[in-house]
């Protein structure tokens, strides 16, 4: 046998016995059975994910009807890849989304499963948090996430206007002061940046729950150039998710980020100019719609 045939004789064996490891059979058996096995499984998938709709159906008080193929097609071809003996927490949010769209559907309906189906596990477990977070006044009439006209876009400019008010007001007023040391070649800022950003960041009396900052840090530059600075990740405000799930979040379009670059001149001791950066993340209108249809049970039905 040729060595190349030899090598591709080599390949394809250790090819097999891989794939068994994940699935569970012979090389035999794979060749026939593994796209029935496949099928079965993501079978069961979609069973337990339809089962759990019904029940989220019932407690919600929503009649069970006949949905259009354009939606129940791909939410099926992509809920059944879900391991739902694993993962509870997306089994629901599938769940919750089926149920949703028995009430309703629309162009954006498609776009939730396309959304869905990127979240991992961990995603999915920190939304519940997020979602507990944001209906803890139980009252409609107060919490704006319950209300169904809110729509988050249209405040997001003008939250941002504010909290950017706010900021620069508590900058101006503060008495910063810059020095340098020469001699052993370092330099002092008073009050320190960091403690004055976290102070101001918990004083501002936000107007919505969804909004939060996941990046903040500070620089100081005088007539030489740059002296130093410092940046922090951690989060302020309402944000109980990981950067890599806010990461994954504002790829989907459902979380807002803005960068915010704030200046105030030092003229005492020695003339300078503090720059501070902070980054700020807020819901965003497809968001909340993605947080209502998948979370069902806690938002209570489109009416």
């Amino acid at each position: 046998m040729p060595l190349s045939e030899q090598i591709l004789a080599a390949a394809a064996s250790a090819v097999k016995n891989s794939v068994k490891k994940f699935v569970g059979l012979s090389a035999g058996e794979l060749s026939g059975l593994i796209g029935d096995q496949l099928r079965f499984q993501r079978w069961k998938n979609a069973v337990r994910i339809l089962d759990r709709a019904k029940v989220f159906c019932a407690k919600n008080k929503i009649p069970i009807k006949a949905i259009p193929l354009k939606f129940i097609v791909p939410f099926l071809d992509a809920a059944s890849l879900e391991d739902t003996q694993r993962t509870t927490k997306l089994t629901d949010l599938w769940a919750s989304l089926l149920a949703s769209a028995v009430t309703h559907t629309d162009a954006k309906s498609q776009l939730l499963i396309e959304k869905l189906r990127t979240l991992s596990s961990d995603d999915a477990k920190q939304l519940g948090k997020l979602v507990r977070h944001l209906l803890r006044e139980k009252n409609a009439n107060i919490n704006q996430f319950r209300d169904e006209g809110f729509d988050p876009d249209s405040w997001n400019i003008d939250l941002c206007e504010e909290f950017r008010f706010h900021f620069a007001q508590s900058a101006a007023q503060a008495p910063f002061s810059f020095s340098i040391n020469d001699k052993k070649s370092t330099y002092s800022i008073t009050p320190e940046p960091s403690a004055f950003l976290k102070r101001s960041l918990r004083r501002w009396p936000k107007a919505r729950e969804d909004f939060f900052i996941d990046h903040y840090g500070w620089n100081i530059f005088n007539e030489e150039g740059f002296y130093g600075g410092a940046s922090d990740n951690s989060s302020f405000g309402s944000n109980c998710l990981t950067s890599a799930t806010v990461d994954t979040l504002v790829a989907l379009g459902l979380i807002e980020r803005q960068v915010q670059v704030f200046r105030v001149a030092i003229s005492k001791p020695v003339k300078g100019e503090l720059r501070f950066d902070i980054r700020l993340g807020m819901l965003t209108t497809m968001g909340l719609e993605f947080l209502r249809a998948t979370h069902i049970n806690e938002f209570g039905p489109a009416k």
